[in-house]
């Protein structure tokens, strides 16, 4: 989203602009969720579990928009990049 030119409300919707790259990302890490996050640290796979488990994320009051961040945010931060 972009602000909306000459907006003066805090609560603007701005405007929906399309991001190629984050489609791009976006079934790569479904991929690699679904093929059980191959690559990552031991801590990550712990911590993945920890925040996987439904009643975990209840207590944590987190959303499952929040656990896609972070899955995009470890995919981009621990994975080497693709090759080819």
């Amino acid at each position: 989203m972009t602000a909306t030119p000459g907006a003066k409300s805090f609560d603007d919707p701005g405007i929906f602009r399309e991001l190629p790259l984050v489609n791009q990302i976006r079934p790569r890490v479904k991929a690699w969720a679904t093929g059980g996050y191959q690559g990552t640290s031991g801590i990550t796979q712990k911590l993945l579990e920890h925040w996987i488990d439904p009643e975990q994320r209840m207590a944590a009051g987190s959303s499952s928009a929040n656990l896609k961040r972070l899955k995009t945010l470890i995919w981009l931060a621990e994975l080497p990049p693709p090759t080819g």
